[in-house]
């Protein structure tokens, strides 16, 4: 039960920032302390992940 609400938080928290991902499939792994993050927390963990993920790929294009 548990692991499904962080999956459905992590879901909403990636479809607010659907117009960031690239294209493709997204595989995100969370790990067993992710349980104890708040919704906001999580949405800044995904924030962040996301920003890494631009600079990466679009980082030395720029």
């Amino acid at each position: 039960m548990v692991r499904n609400r962080l999956r459905r938080r992590v879901r909403a928290v990636l479809e607010e920032s659907a117009s960031r991902l690239p294209p493709g499939a997204l595989l995100v792994s969370l790990s067993p302390g992710a349980v104890e993050r708040s919704p906001a927390q999580l949405r800044d963990d995904v924030t962040s992940l996301l920003n890494s993920l631009d600079r990466q790929l679009h980082g030395a294009a720029r």
